[in-house]
């Protein structure tokens, strides 16, 4: 199959605009792509195809939904899942009396999701799929094996063991069909055995997110952005005690705390920053925190040094990140906000040049589509 001829399907979402931008590099190289989406949110990022707008029919979506795999999906020679499902979105749910018409759900969706499994093997597609965060961590591991991690901090309810059974059970049903998997977060490679590769983010074309020419002044309070979509995620809670512990004791600085914005909308708050705190739980850095370093800004969140192994190793030389973390959180803030307007403007220029290395999307987009036509 060669370059001219591939056609290429990103689904089922948009997150992070990650399967975006790598549809739309996709079509600067000459490949026919097209990103469809089950269901729009708040984020609003681009998609060719969206069945479903945030507020729409829920009957509507479904019957989309099943003619997306019947009709749409088998025009497409390579099928790219993003966020650890299919088309058919499936999950597990445990069945109480409480929750009877969601276990239903889930279980339409499953059945949903073993035709379009069907479909793929009979029409002999080509999968590939990449993991985003969530849709593969486990909780076990994480309390087993980290001393701080998401599971640490979210509630019983965020990770719950039928669902992270049903995220194996889909990576088994993809490893099954000898799908090529990418990882966006080292800490997910813990989970895969084959055909693996960690790769990264690629939603932030560099012609797009110009770096501010306004240079830091020591005399002006620094301008701190936190913009987390879950709050426990991010351990938004406790990086904004510390920041209150720190102001009550005389340091001056401006927080500014983006939450259900769109992306274009939080975007231009983005530009208004000095520094990002990005999450200090996950153990590395999230798509937002490449949307700021291309802007020339500096980054500080939790790295994980026992999952650095899974990356490049010129990538972890590169990595500008300031890495602060729970022990020791309210010190790690201090030193930033005590650091020079200067060596923060120097850090931001690093910034913007490791996500040109590491992060462009016609890079990126080169290094998939040779997996996609082998």
């Amino acid at each position: 199959m060669t370059q001219q001829r591939i056609k290429v399907l990103h689904a089922p979402t948009n997150t992070g605009g990650n399967p975006e931008g790598l549809n739309k590099a996709l079509r600067a190289l000459g490949v026919y792509s097209k990103t469809l989406v089950v269901q729009n949110n708040y984020l609003n990022y681009k998609a060719d195809i969206i069945l479903n707008q945030q507020n729409g029919s829920f009957f509507l979506r479904e019957i989309k939904r099943l003619g997306a795999i019947l009709f749409i999906m088998p025009k497409f020679d390579v099928i790219h899942y993003n966020s650890g499902t299919t088309i058919s979105s499936a999950f597990s749910c445990t069945f109480t009396k409480r929750n009877f018409v969601r276990y239903f759900y889930s279980f339409y969706l499953r059945l949903i999701q073993k035709l379009e499994f069907f479909l793929i093997d009979i029409l002999h597609k080509k999968i590939f799929v990449t993991y985003q965060g969530d849709d593969l961590r486990q909780k076990k591991f994480q309390l087993d094996n980290y001393k701080d991690s998401i599971a640490h901090h979210v509630g019983e309810d965020y990770y719950d063991i039928k669902g992270d059974e049903y995220k194996l059970k889909c990576l088994s049903m993809f490893e099954k069909r000898k799908a090529i998997i990418f990882s966006v977060n080292p800490d997910l490679c813990n989970y895969l055995t084959k055909n693996f590769y960690f790769t990264g983010y690629s939603h932030v074309f560099m012609n797009e997110w110009t770096p501010s020419s306004e240079n830091y002044q020591e005399e002006k309070c620094l301008r701190i952005l936190h913009a987390p979509s879950n709050r426990a995620v991010k351990g938004t809670d406790l990086i904004l005690e510390s920041l209150d512990q720190l102001r009550s004791e005389g340091l001056k600085f401006e927080l500014i705390l983006v939450e259900g914005k769109s992306n274009e909308e939080a975007k231009e708050l983005y530009k208004k920053a000095d520094i990002l705190i990005d999450q200090i739980h996950a153990g590395w850095y999230g798509g937002l925190s490449v949307e700021l370093m291309a802007l020339g800004k500096p980054v500080a969140c939790f790295i994980r040094n026992e999952d650095l192994h899974f990356l490049p190793s010129e990538m972890v030389k590169d990595l500008p990140i300031i890495n602060i973390q729970l022990q020791g959180l309210k010190d790690d803030l201090k030193k930033i906000l005590r650091t020079s307007r200067y060596d923060l403007q120097a850090l931001g220029k690093r910034s913007r040049l490791f996500v040109e290395k590491w992060h462009d999307p016609n890079k990126i987009s080169k290094q998939i589509l040779k997996h996609y036509i082998k």
